[in-house]
């Protein structure tokens, strides 16, 4: 699925504190909250993959996520298209 996203700040707390746990932590995105995302999810955008490291509710209006996220090294291979 495509999904519209907000990109914001990654705050200096949030930046350090992943940094603590071995976390590179390269964008946070605001996200609509869609019921079949979850912190397994690899997303796209440009070409890269990037995994969720913490996927954070947000009572906005619409209804939000906060996505942190990583660039995914190596990339994930998708086993379906290669049983093709």
């Amino acid at each position: 699925d495509r999904l519209r996203y907000g990109e914001k700040t990654v705050g200096f707390n949030r930046f350090f504190g992943a940094k603590a746990a071995d976390i590179n932590i390269d964008r946070v995105l605001r996200l609509p909250r869609h019921p079949e995302l979850s912190q397994d999810d690899i997303l796209i955008m440009d070409g890269v993959q990037y995994r969720i490291v913490l996927l954070q509710r947000k009572d906005t209006a619409p209804l939000s996520y906060d996505a942190t996220i990583e660039r995914q090294i190596p990339p994930k291979v998708d086993e379906r298209e290669e049983q093709i």
